[in-house]
């Protein structure tokens, strides 16, 4: 949800570079070049290769993620414009909306309600604190699909999953679903080259939806 709803990745970017800098001694420059080429992809990941660009190695990365997050505090996220009508014409068209993200679910539930778009959302669910494995892709899409009480071939063949960053193309293609990718008006679009579509407005993206009958 970071710049396809709403924009949070810049507090997202400053608060990885000013944490990770110092425990690393690395370049903050490379550290926010880092973050923004991995958008989508766990924390973890993440930070797993912020050691390495500072030659350091880590494999429990718990501590530094809460640090993360304590350090990231509240903030208030721009909603996109246009971000509200659009899921309010999903919900018109009868389709069911999920959010999964990099974010720590508590995180991320709290900024959905701070934007006031529960109401458009079925369900949500965000990264877990210290594993790479259930994160966006194959574990986070069988909650979802329990919740819907699918299995996850069927969700996959039914299902749009969108994103802006090369983590959200990976996990969409890895559960096997069509995947569309947000330039949101960057022409330099060329890290969504694995998407199914490209798509710039939401007006382009509402094209793909078909209307659900019944």
């Amino acid at each position: 949800m970071g710049r396809t709803l709403v924009d949070s990745v810049s507090f997202y970017k400053r608060t990885f570079v000013n944490t990770l800098s110092p425990v690393f001694d690395a370049d903050p420059k490379q550290l926010g070049d880092l973050f923004t080429a991995s958008s989508g992809k766990s924390l973890h990941s993440q930070i797993v290769a912020a050691a390495q660009i500072g030659k350091k190695e880590i494999q429990d990365t718990k501590k530094l993620e809460q640090k993360f997050w304590e350090n990231l505090g509240d903030f208030t996220p721009l909603v996109l414009p246009g971000a509200k009508e659009f899921l309010i014409k999903l919900k018109e068209k009868g389709l069911k909306v999920a959010v999964w993200s990099g974010t720590r679910d508590d995180v991320l539930k709290k900024t959905i309600e701070h934007v006031s778009f529960s109401p458009f959302i079925d369900f949500s669910i965000g990264n877990r604190q210290g594993s790479d494995v259930f994160v966006k892709g194959p574990k986070l899409f069988e909650v979802i699909a329990d919740h819907f009480g699918l299995i996850t071939t069927e969700l996959a063949k039914t299902c749009l999953v969108i994103g802006d960053g090369s983590g959200d193309i990976e996990a969409g293609k890895r559960i096997g679903a069509r995947v569309g990718g947000f330039g949101n008006n960057n022409k330099n679009d060329t890290h969504l080259s694995g998407a199914d579509f490209v798509f710039q407005t939401y007006q382009e993206l509402l094209a793909k939806f078909p209307q659900v009958e019944g």
